[in-house]
């Protein structure tokens, strides 16, 4: 499985924002599926050592290189920018209007999901996220190509 994870840092406060950068790839270096971590761009800023063998590239050499996924799973509550301010900004970018975005929430009530919509989310999933209902989801989604 190869997980994309959007990192987005603010420019407020740039020692919170290494820090907070510093922080993720640690936690992403620990994960045994293959991540990689692209700014609001779409270029690579980060991939963990299961996504070096998968792709054949080092992080060196792939830093800045744009990604293009398929699907994006987003977390509303996120400090700084909500998830729904992500998912517009992705909206907007050219190669985000294809791709499969997924809200990841706590609330699931019928005006919290018209809220994912109108910010451009495709689905919408509570927390906690059962493994097996998001494969079942992203099984009955048209195949979509990454273009790394």
């Amino acid at each position: 499985m190869l997980l994309t994870v959007v990192v987005i840092l603010t420019r407020r406060d740039a020692a919170r924002a290494q820090l907070a950068e510093r922080e993720l790839a640690m936690t992403l270096r620990s994960i045994g599926d293959a991540v990689i971590a692209t700014d609001l761009d779409g270029a690579i800023r980060f991939m963990n050592p299961t996504a070096e063998k998968l792709t054949g590239w080092s992080v060196t050499d792939a830093r800045g290189r744009p990604l293009e996924p398929d699907t994006s799973l987003l977390d509303i509550g996120m400090p700084d920018m909500s998830g729904y301010e992500v998912a517009a900004e992705l909206r907007r970018e050219p190669w985000g209007r294809g791709i499969l975005l997924v809200a990841l929430t706590g609330w699931g009530q019928h005006d919290d999901r018209r809220r994912a919509r109108e910010a451009g989310f495709d689905r919408h999933l509570t927390k906690p996220i059962d493994p097996e209902a998001l494969d079942a989801l992203l099984a009955q989604e048209p195949a979509r190509t990454s273009r790394v």
